[in-house]
């Protein structure tokens, strides 16, 4: 009888240490990662290495077959018997070549495609409604070199989107064991989608890069899709107050115009305000006139306790920004107005960790002092009204973790994902 609680979680890859760290083993890495995540070692057992783990109520059976790669379903088929795992409580990770790096799709079934380890999966079980994430890899290989491609190892700048996309990744297989896998589709596919969706409905297209930047795998991956998309692209090169060699800096932005090709490209800096004006009527010159959909007095359809929170979240992380990372939020407790005019607003900063409560609150309390300050003084301004601002500061762990804390703080965690 098939255990109702337990989860197998296949990650495919080559065993033989020749193989570790290439492209063709993403699979073990999630796997590793996975693994790492609960805390728990791998050991060797019949046909792979084997990890288990306690998440939430469930059982997961995390393996790496140790078979070679076109021999994987041998490595499923037993293990799912062994443990008794229902085919829809099997997820099966793998490295694909049709996606661009730092990508992953989960499906619930498909064909194997050009992947032997999946292939050889779907045709042991004789079966192809197995769910699976394709991690991808991109093919980034002149004709003819696929295999040395896939077999090679990640480049430091392809690691960075390697090491982003397998931390997504772990959380995809504890959703996917807790929530199921068309929950799991809705929650971790839906970036893809939505991205896709914000270009193709945009007028302008506007990407800010740092001047004397590395042109890396993260740029490269932006420009390919641009590349497909018929929009103008304004390319804004900003910090070049960093670069003081002007040599150096025309060979930076001569290098992103050959690199992007944009319909226009302005050199800024956001910190001395120089050339910003010159950016915006670039950006106007290529919008496209339409209705009116706001009466011309109308600022922002926000609520004025969004626009407070926001005020109060701007000051806290311009003035802690060399100490906290932008891991916290505001929510508005209560905001009246007295007869007399005054506002009353209490508001509470949430932070994740008991360490960032005690700097945003500062020696003496003089940190949240100077940000109450600053945030009092701006909603005053936007108001025109006194305002009577009181904070308080608390830790809720792992919030942006949390799909029911962001939408308490007023985020889509959908849209964050």
């Amino acid at each position: 009888m098939e255990n109702e609680k337990r989860y197998l979680i296949v990650g495919l890859g080559n065993a033989e240490q020749q193989y570790a760290g290439t492209r063709h083993n993403y699979g073990f890495e999630v796997a590793n990662a996975v693994a790492k995540a609960f805390n728990v070692n791998f050991t060797v057992d019949r046909l792979a290495y084997v990890a288990r783990a306690n998440f939430k109520g469930r059982e997961l059976v995390i393996i790496m077959p140790t078979t070679y790669m076109n021999l994987s379903g041998k490595a499923v088929k037993y293990w799912l018997t062994e443990e008794n795992v229902s085919v829809d409580h099997c997820l099966v990770i793998y490295d694909d070549i049709d996606l661009p790096l730092g990508i992953f799709k989960l499906k619930p079934k498909g064909g194997g495609g050009t992947h032997n380890g999946i292939g050889n999966i779907i045709e042991t079980l004789d079966r192809t409604d197995i769910p699976r994430m394709r991690c991808g890899i991109g093919k980034d290989y002149a004709q003819g070199y696929q295999v040395d491609y896939v077999l090679g190892r990640f480049s430091t700048e392809e690691l960075k989107l390697v090491d982003s996309c397998v931390k997504r990744a772990v959380s995809a297989v504890k959703s996917f064991a807790t929530m199921g896998m068309q929950l799991t589709m809705n929650q971790f596919n839906t970036k893809e989608t939505a991205l896709a969706k914000t270009i193709e409905e945009a007028d302008v297209i506007l990407w800010i890069v740092e001047a004397g930047g590395y042109i890396g795998a993260s740029e490269q991956e932006i420009a390919e899709r641009l590349k497909k998309v018929r929009k103008p692209l304004i390319l804004a090169v900003n910090k070049v107050d960093k670069v003081k060699d002007k040599k150096a800096l025309a060979d930076s932005l001569e290098a992103y115009r050959k690199f992007a090709s944009p319909t226009d490209m302005v050199a800024v800096s956001a910190l001395r305000n120089e050339n910003t004006d010159l950016l915006m009527d670039v950006l106007y010159r290529h919008l496209p006139e339409g209705p009116m959909f706001y009466d011309e007095d109308t600022v922002t359809e926000q609520p004025m306790r969004d626009i407070a929170a926001e005020m109060i979240r701007e000051q806290a992380l311009r003035l802690l920004r060399d100490e906290i990372p932008h891991g916290i939020a505001v929510t508005v407790e209560s905001m009246k107005e007295r007869e007399n005019g005054i506002i009353d607003l209490e508001a509470s900063i949430i932070c994740e960790r008991d360490s960032h409560k005690g700097m945003i609150i500062g020696k003496g309390g003089q940190m949240l002092k100077r940000i109450g300050t600053g945030a009092r003084i701006a909603i005053e301004e936007k108001c025109e009204a006194k305002v009577n601002l009181k904070l308080w500061v608390k830790v809720r762990r792992d919030w942006r973790d949390d799909e029911t804390q962001l939408k308490s703080f007023g985020y889509d965690a959908r849209k964050l994902r």
